[in-house]
């Protein structure tokens, strides 16, 4: 009987085995019984990734010696036992009972409890913007230290902290929040004929909101510092502002947008272009019957004509007025301007006009000259970065493909190969430690170079805030939120559901049905995967 050494792996362990090569492959399957109690009918022989047959000939599979062969199979003892009740699947229950079960998976909601939707909606978007949420859930109770025009947003911070953790457990009330709101703000608690609470503006509580936040998260740190460029030149005027806007507080440095003003007199050319630094939390895409996109109508609000007064006319003219971004936030809010007053009427009307929005937004072309050189060369190394990783992982696979030519060798060959001074291979394994020092350190300098600010000047959309009816008095607020990595969450007051990415795009505007009142966007580091 002609026999040849084999090895077989299976599991962990690698036997060894004399192989009959005039013997069916049923006669290794009992070798192997023996060794690993997998009865012969329960074992599954590979080699060269093919599955032998118990009819198989060996020598028409040319199998040599030393070759490596694989076994499945698991011993009786380690099976799993057949499960003695019966399995229910989801679609096989009720209706009623399937969306109790999926109710526990859902994300909390927020329940109306009288015209809060304009609330609701607004707090279901800043609860997942997650640096947000840290900031106000870490705030400390205490008011020991405070000013007394402090006492008042710090209590109402407090009372958010209070709700997101409600939230986080699933037990929410918006009640103490909103009636604390109303004392505060005594606007948004006005009565109909009813004694029902008037329905709000969604963009004027938010706006409360983030003052009275500024004032509770204020961060005991000046980093008031001076523009980094060049000097202004004798035919520009810059006026006090000649600093960057102080972010002081977590809202400013979450949502605060650095503002390059240049003002332009339309009625003298005698006098010089003003320049000033200002702040502001959102950017406002304006809409005009030209207006189809968000980058259409922020480009629009970004240039407009002023009236103020001329120092050099000594009387009102009208002013060319350019804003260009010099900072770029984490976040970045933008509002579309869909409400208008109308006098006749006393009401603001609503433009319900499709608008659509990107899920990433590149803001490069709104940015003033110095932060687009800034982006310009944080972008450049991006894109050289992304380049030698692809390149890396293509040598990785050509070395893969190498290896796995090598494994077809001649059995002398290979069996001389694995006789391998153990020194050498140590040698050859280990990598050099000062190479992979210097990979470290740069690797922590990308991620250095990369600081709260967005310097990459693209963002991703992580949650809108909608609205549907003719007048942002009347009518139904919902927020729609991304809570991790492409999944998103519909929030009708309390009623969640779990949406796909493409019903966003159906709040564009142009019908009866929900419209995109807010946009929020959150900060890449890299380069966008999608446009």
């Amino acid at each position: 009987m002609s026999t040849i050494p084999v090895f077989v792996k299976w599991k962990k362990e690698k036997f060894e085995i004399n192989l009959a090569l005039d013997q069916p492959p049923l006669l290794l399957k009992t070798q192997l019984f023996s060794l690993t109690q997998v009865e012969p009918d329960k074992q599954k022989i590979m080699f060269r990734g093919k599955t032998v047959k118990d009819t198989d000939d060996w020598n028409k599979l040319k199998i040599k010696a030393k070759a490596n062969l694989m076994m499945l199979g698991t011993p009786a003892n380690e099976r799993l036992e057949e499960p003695k009740e019966k399995t229910i699947f989801l679609e096989d229950l009720p209706e009623d009972m399937v969306k109790e079960i999926e109710k526990k998976d859902l994300p909390s909601g927020l329940a109306n409890i009288g015209n809060t939707c304009y609330m609701a909606s607004t707090l279901q978007c800043l609860y997942y913007i997650p640096d947000l949420r840290d900031k106000i859930l870490s705030i400390n109770s205490s008011t020991v230290g405070l000013r007394e025009d402090q006492i008042a947003p710090h209590k109402l911070a407090v009372e958010l902290k209070t709700l997101f953790n409600q939230i986080q457990q699933g037990n929410p009330s918006i009640y103490k929040f909103i009636t604390l709101f109303r004392q505060i703000y005594p606007s948004f608690a006005q009565r109909d004929q009813l004694g029902m609470f008037l329905q709000q503006d969604a963009e004027e509580s938010w706006t409360s909101l983030m003052n009275t936040l500024s004032q509770a998260l204020i961060e005991k740190k000046d980093i008031n510092k001076e523009i980094n460029g060049t000097l202004p030149n004798q035919k520009t005027k810059f006026v006090s502002e000649w600093h960057k806007p102080v972010f002081n507080n977590a809202i400013e440095e979450l949502f605060g947008i650095g503002m390059q003003v240049t003002r332009t007199c339309t009625e003298t050319d005698k006098e010089f272009p003003s320049v000033s630094y200002e702040k502001t939390h959102k950017l406002l895409c304006n809409i005009t019957s030209d207006v189809n996109f968000l980058f259409q109508g922020v480009q629009l609000g970004l240039s407009q004509q002023v009236e103020k007064e001329s120092e050099f006319l000594q009387r009102n003219a009208v002013y060319n007025e350019e804003s260009r971004l010099s900072r770029l936030p984490p976040f970045l809010v933008v509002q579309f301007v869909r409400f208008y007053w109308k006098a006749d009427k006393g009401i603001r009307n609503k433009i319900i006009r499709v608008v659509k929005f990107p899920f990433t937004l590149d803001v490069f072309d709104f940015c003033s000259e110095q932060l687009s050189k800034k982006i310009q060369k944080k972008r450049i190394q991006l894109r050289e970065l992304n380049e030698q990783n692809e390149n890396e992982e293509k040598k990785k696979l050509e070395d893969a493909k190498q290896e796995s030519m090598s494994n077809e060798k001649d059995p002398k060959q290979e069996s001389m190969s694995i006789e391998k001074d153990p020194k050498q291979e140590s040698m050859s394994i280990e990598k050099d430690p000062k190479q992979e020092i210097e990979k470290e350190k740069e690797k922590e300098n990308n991620i250095k170079e990369i600081s709260l600010d967005n310097d990459t000047g693209y963002y991703q959309l992580i949650s809108v805030l909608t609205h549907i009816g003719l007048s942002a008095d009347s009518g139904h607020y919902i927020a729609w939120a991304q809570t991790e990595p492409n999944k998103w969450y519909e929030f009708d007051d309390d009623d969640v559901s779990l949406i796909e990415e493409k019903d966003i795009e159906q709040l564009y505007g142009g019908g009866r049905g929900h419209i995109a009142y807010f946009c929020i966007y959150q900060k890449l580091d890299g380069l966008p995967i999608r446009k």
